[in-house]
């Protein structure tokens, strides 16, 4: 990761980012019935990662003003959240067809564990992610430290609740698969945040990782902070 300047775009739909409108208004969408309905959940993985870089550079301007935020932004066709009650979550992924009906130009179609959200050859997905072999210890801890964050984007506004950035960093350091995407995510997490006055803390993460027996991820944090000095 050393020398890399973050995520570069490339031609072609790789996927999405909160700057693609779908992504957006899918985000928008899911997590305004799942606040409306007031049980606790949080966004994490490459969504998460995206709303927390987004809202540093930012701040409180709209995302589609500010170009920069595109170069770091990784694009994902998935958006993954998780809940302390799964049971009330699957009974909202049942009923977002009746939502979705009413909003123009939307398709939806329904899976075991998500939810795939299309407009014209644009298409996401919002799963569910159950607790897993990861940071299964701490699940529960992960979505109670969700926090919301405000993002606009044109004159709409999305207040999605979010896995901390330690939180999502320390989750992907336990990845075993794709690597390459998380530690991207990672690096890019570290530089921005610290580039806008808001450091991560290792502390935290560390103590996350011991909790499930993965504390030699760090290692790879150490990268992270030498590569950036």
């Amino acid at each position: 990761m050393k020398g890399s300047k973050g995520f570069q775009p490339t031609k072609g739909r790789m996927g999405y980012t909160l700057k693609d409108s779908l992504y957006f208004d899918g985000l928008k969408l899911f997590t305004d019935e799942l606040n409306r309905r007031g049980f606790p959940y949080a966004v994490v993985g490459g969504c998460g990662s995206q709303i927390w870089l987004a809202k540093a550079i930012c701040s409180d301007r709209p995302l589609d003003l500010d170009r920069s935020v595109m170069y770091v932004l990784r694009p994902t066709k998935d958006m993954d959240l998780i809940s302390t009650d799964p049971d009330a979550f699957y009974q909202f992924m049942a009923d977002m067809p009746d939502l979705v009906t009413s909003k123009s130009g939307l398709e939806l179609r329904q899976g075991p564990s998500n939810i795939s959200l299309k407009r014209g050859k644009d298409r996401i997905n919002m799963q569910y992610i159950p607790r897993s072999s990861g940071l299964d210890t701490v699940y529960d801890h992960i979505v109670d430290e969700a926090v919301p964050v405000s993002l606009i984007k044109g004159s709409t506004e999305a207040q999605p609740h979010v896995a901390r950035p330690e939180h999502i960093v320390a989750a992907k350091l336990t990845q075993a698969s794709n690597r390459e995407k998380h530690h991207t995510d990672v690096f890019n997490m570290f530089r921005v945040l610290r580039e806008h006055n808001r450091d991560m803390d290792d502390e935290e993460i560390r103590t996350l990782l011991k909790a499930v027996g993965k504390e030699y991820a760090m290692d790879s944090v150490a990268r992270v902070r030498h590569s950036l000095g």
